[in-house]
């Protein structure tokens, strides 16, 4: 580079730094009043009220309050970095508007994220701890459509450990709920409240037909060989042989209480059983379980839905045939597709339309992703980019629009794992330490 050159890239600043001096400087000659900083109680604190403080508050389950200026300081460095890299606030869907837009989304658009950061950068200052504070938000409760039903709240339970495909460490175990069958009913939410978030790895609902297959003295004969315990050894689904209609209620840690779109809801009908499967991970932990679980019913709805869990991987193990995931993979894929009369399981295949309201994820401790599309008429739609799995926080996603489809229409799945820590190749299963690439789909026919 010439001596000229250099000459002009030192000049250069100068000048653009001499121009902007006489840009501000007032008539009088003093400067203009310096840039406004970021501060807590200004800028920081409603943005962690309304994004953070359900969970971050006292008494609730994340290990800092937010809306304390000392406490928030301290934890503000890791603050920034984790809604950075958006494991927090915990939301695995991408709701940033390149793939659908979800109801009740848990997540910080990027000027909020900024505004964290750059308070960060300048030093985390108080504020005016007298400004104006935006309300709490309201955390999302269980709807009451017309009768709420309590389906279990036991006496403490202990799981006992099973020698189970996946590991000896797990227990599933089925109890029939308390529940008046004495007229079809809808049911059109749920919550979950788990009773020892250490051991409990799910919660399934099943409605059975007591009158199907030999259902009643199939669960009949599996309660009573086991009387030591209560309930039944039912490792897979509602036991050996007993043959379910549906899976109203599905539950993993993070869920929360989850409301039906409007209107709608899934028929439980006359006469049927509600069978709760309970899948306790005791690695850890065997202390006694009180999980409670609530419902929501109402006699009629506008539209009825249904709800299917789909998994072809795990399916092949249950067919005898398990394909599996290769081992010492920094990252490894599996795909699947299938009809959408496939995945929900119609008995009668038709081109039916259908809105497709929301999507379960689920894998398990060596998920990494999950992508979700739908071909609809020839055209691949982006249905759902869980780009940051966590097993910790699980939920159904409701999108703002239903997708519209009919049943001859393709549903693919694909899931990302991390297998580097193991040796062998890794086997589909219910057990914690197999794996899954499960979404549970919740469609009403139009």
């Amino acid at each position: 580079m010439t001596s000229t050159a250099r000459l002009a890239l030192i000049a250069l600043p100068l000048a653009v730094a001499a121009c902007g001096t006489e840009d501000t400087a007032g008539n009088d000659g003093s400067s203009a009043a310096p840039e406004a900083r970021v501060t807590y109680y200004d800028d920081v604190l409603p943005i962690l009220t309304t994004r953070c403080q359900s969970c971050h508050s006292d008494g609730g389950i994340g290990p800092f309050v937010v809306d304390d200026y000392e406490e928030a300081k301290a934890w503000g460095a890791a603050m920034a970095a984790s809604v950075r890299s958006r494991t927090m606030p915990p939301f695995s869907v991408d709701a940033s508007g390149s793939c659908n837009e979800f109801t009740d989304a848990q997540w910080l658009d990027e000027a909020e994220i900024e505004t964290i950061e750059a308070w960060v950068d300048e030093g985390m200052e108080m504020g005016d701890e007298n400004a104006e504070r935006v309300p709490l938000p309201k955390p999302i409760a269980l709807q009451n459509t017309g009768e709420m039903v309590s389906l279990f709240s036991p006496e403490a339970y202990a799981p006992v450990p099973q020698d189970y495909p996946g590991g000896e460490y797990e227990d599933y175990q089925c109890f029939v709920a308390e529940y008046d069958a004495d007229r079809d009913r809808f049911l059109t939410g749920f919550d979950v409240i788990p009773g020892n978030l250490a051991t409990v790895h799910h919660v399934l609902v099943m409605e059975v037909d007591p009158a199907f297959a030999g259902n009643a003295a199939q669960m009949q004969a599996l309660d009573d060989a086991s009387p030591d315990q209560r309930g039944w050894d039912c490792f897979g689904a509602a036991g050996e042989d007993v043959i379910p209609e549906g899976v109203p209620v599905a539950w993993a840690p993070g869920t929360g209480a989850v409301n039906y779109p409007d209107g709608t809801g899934i028929r439980i009908e006359a006469g049927h059983q509600l069978v709760i499967q309970m899948h306790y991970n005791l690695l850890n932990d065997t202390g006694s379980d009180t999980t409670e679980i609530q419902i929501a019913m109402a006699d009629e709805v506008a539209r009825e839905g249904k709800q299917s869990l789909v998994d072809p991987f795990l399916f092949s193990a249950v067919l005898g045939n398990p394909e599996s995931l290769p081992p010492g993979q920094e990252r490894t894929s599996y795909t699947w597709e299938m009809s959408l009369n496939e995945a929900m399981f119609e008995s009668n295949p038709t081109d039916g339309e259908v809105d497709v309201y929301g999507l379960l994820p689920h894998m398990h401790e060596r998920g990494l992703s999950m992508q979700v599309e739908y071909d609809v008429d020839g055209q691949t739609q982006c249905g759902a980019n869980v780009d940051r799995w966590d097993f910790n926080w699980q939920r159904m996603y409701f999108y703002d629009q239903p997708i519209a489809m009919t049943y001859g229409d393709t549903l693919r799945v694909t899931c990302d794992y991390t297998t580097m820590g193991d040796t062998e190749p890794v086997l589909p299963g219910f057990g914690t330490s197999d794996e899954m690439c499960l979404v549970g789909v919740y469609v009403v026919p139009r």
